[in-house]
């Protein structure tokens, strides 16, 4: 009885709260952002004679593919300092 008083005013705040921001249209660059996306996309599709778009990927790839293998060698060698017979910091 005492747990669903307390849920009770906790469910008054929350709808009084929100009651307070009240109901409206979302704005128009928010609403439009995915046509804004197509024709961004599309206004880029022909810029591939100019850029090398496959290289770009494959450097991006392989610099993300370094970043996570070293990140993972830290961890595991933080992970080898916690054991107490490996003499860690």
């Amino acid at each position: 009885m005492i747990v669903e008083f307390f849920i009770d005013l906790w469910e008054i705040i929350c709808t009084w709260f929100l009651d307070l921001f009240g109901t409206g249209n979302p704005p128009s660059w928010l609403s439009d952002f995915g046509s804004f996306l197509a024709e961004l996309v599309h206004r880029a599709a022909g810029l591939g004679a100019w850029f090398p778009f496959q290289l770009l990927g494959t450097v991006a790839g392989t610099y993300f593919v370094i970043w996570i293998t070293l990140w993972l060698v830290k961890g595991v060698r933080w992970l080898w300092g916690l054991t107490p017979f490996s003499g860690g910091s």
